[in-house]
């Protein structure tokens, strides 16, 4: 064998030394890899868990307050119209007793529609002064309109403190003062 075989083999055994080096590093190089991303899958994976269960517990959280919130607002709901129904019952005993609802004689253009004229209460009995009972029906119709203006009034009072209780106004958003309140 001469001396050149001699080197090229031996420089064939050196590069296939090194071929196999090479492998061996990149297959390991490629595990670690492997081994670092499904390390970041594991820790992702275990983040958005915790992030689903944190909002889950978040939302049972925030149903429960929704729950109690409209528990509260339908309840006071519940009473607002009941006193609703109490006070027009209590004005409709006393405009019975006082002989029903009445208008003043000068803003009648006829009497012909059924009214009864009779003399008010004010300082004198002069044809200016006296009164004119409305008809049954027109009077009971004027009190069923103000019995559902106030209920729907008072709907709507309990939406708003019902929207006020839940937070959803956002911050510097107050609510303005209720008529008559403090």
């Amino acid at each position: 064998m001469s001396p050149l075989t001699l080197i090229g083999i031996k420089c064939a055994v050196v590069l296939a030394l090194f071929a196999g080096l090479y492998g061996y590093g990149h297959h390991n190089g490629v595990k670690a890899t492997r081994a670092l991303w499904d390390a970041d899958k594991v820790k992702v994976a275990a983040q958005s868990e915790a992030a689903i269960l944190a909002a889950q517990e978040r939302y049972v959280r925030i149903q429960k307050f929704n729950e109690v919130t409209a528990r509260k607002a339908s309840e006071a709901h519940e009473k607002a119209i009941s006193d609703l129904q109490a006070q027009y019952d209590a004005a409709r005993a006393a405009i019975r007793a006082a002989g029903g609802l009445r208008i003043s004689r000068a803003i009648c253009t006829s009497q012909d529609h059924g009214a009864t004229t009779t003399a008010g209460a004010g300082r004198s009995d002069d044809p200016a002064a006296t009164t004119v009972a409305l008809p049954d029906e027109t009077e009971r119709r004027l009190l069923e309109l103000s019995r559902e203006a106030d209920a729907l009034a008072e709907r709507l009072r309990a939406l708003q403190m019902w929207i006020k209780g839940a937070g959803l106004y956002g911050p510097g958003d107050e609510l303005p003062a209720a008529p008559g309140a403090k």
